[in-house]
């Protein structure tokens, strides 16, 4: 038996919160976020209470990973706010519900990674990094099960990232 999947009626709800995370003001995504994690909770306790009744297991994967898919696509897009939409679903997300760790923690970190590690530069990767930084910060504190040797990668990335610009500071105070 399948396990259950997100109905019309939640796919319609899913559409329109990934709508107002890619959204040009901040705060619409911010709002997107907190309602995204609501909407998660309630599909995650739903789909694992269908699944107990029908006598299957990891139910709440069905719906982790429509969520997934949707942040992948918006990590992959090359539009700055459609970036931010993806960490600000990600850092809601953090410590949704412990059945899903396991299989949101490692991708959440990898996505974040992807920000941290690109070469891109100007005020708006900054401010990508910044958010990513901050969100893998709390993924760590999360203790979503992400390997110890990923982490230690992570923040070696992040420190790669800042140091150039701590240089750069350093200059300018000897000046």
């Amino acid at each position: 038996m399948e396990t259950p999947a997100l109905r019309r009626s939640e796919l319609a709800v899913l559409e329109e919160l990934f709508a107002a995370l890619t959204d040009l003001d901040e705060a619409t995504r911010q709002s997107a976020a907190v309602r995204l994690r609501s909407f998660a909770t309630d599909e995650v306790r739903r789909a694992l209470d269908e699944a107990d009744a029908a006598g299957v297991h990891h139910a709440a994967a069905g719906v982790a990973g429509d969520i997934l898919q949707r942040i992948s696509d918006l990590v992959d897009s090359a539009e700055h706010h459609r970036k931010l939409g993806a960490i600000a679903a990600i850092s809601s997300l953090i410590s949704l519900e412990q059945e899903l760790h396991a299989q949101m923690g490692t991708r959440f970190a990898n996505y974040l990674n992807s920000f941290i590690r690109r070469s891109d530069s100007g005020p708006e990767h900054e401010e990508i990094v910044v958010a990513a930084v901050s969100a893998l910060g709390s993924l760590v504190k999360a203790e979503m099960g992400i390997p110890p040797d990923m982490i230690v990668d992570f923040i070696s990335n992040a420190l790669d990232w800042i140091r150039p610009s701590a240089k750069k500071i350093d200059e300018l105070r000897r000046r």
